[in-house]
């Protein structure tokens, strides 16, 4: 069980008021549609640690594992122009910004359908 920090949670519609810890919840990918369990960690993860607006999770911000991984790899690759350091960076950057794109493209958002276990 994973306690509600309030204080550090950007939480604009209070969504998560009156609750004291976060309940896991069935979702899709914001990426690629893959139906995942968004568990009370990794929302305290995306929410306190990363500074994710509550809304966001409801518009497709949380990603299941494999798409993770990749947007991760993306990131540090991007970050200070690190694709130029690394053996490979460039085409490695292009092909995973593509699969990307392509998975995005597949996607019929259907996270916007999740069910929802806070407040409306």
């Amino acid at each position: 069980m994973s306690i509600i920090d309030h204080d550090r949670v950007m939480d604009g519609h209070g969504q998560l008021l009156g609750y004291t810890s976060y309940v896991a919840f069935e979702t899709y990918c914001g990426i690629c549609d893959a139906p995942f369990l968004l568990t009370a960690a990794d929302q305290k993860r995306l929410l306190e640690k990363r500074g994710v607006p509550v809304k966001m999770l409801r518009r497709g911000a949380a990603f299941c594992a494999a798409c993770a991984k990749r947007r991760g790899r993306i990131n540090y690759l991007k970050r200070g122009q690190r694709f130029l350091e690394v053996e490979g960076g460039r085409e490695e950057l292009a092909q995973l910004e593509a699969e990307e794109r392509a998975d995005r493209a597949g996607s019929s958002g259907r996270y916007e359908s999740a069910a929802w276990p806070y407040r409306e």
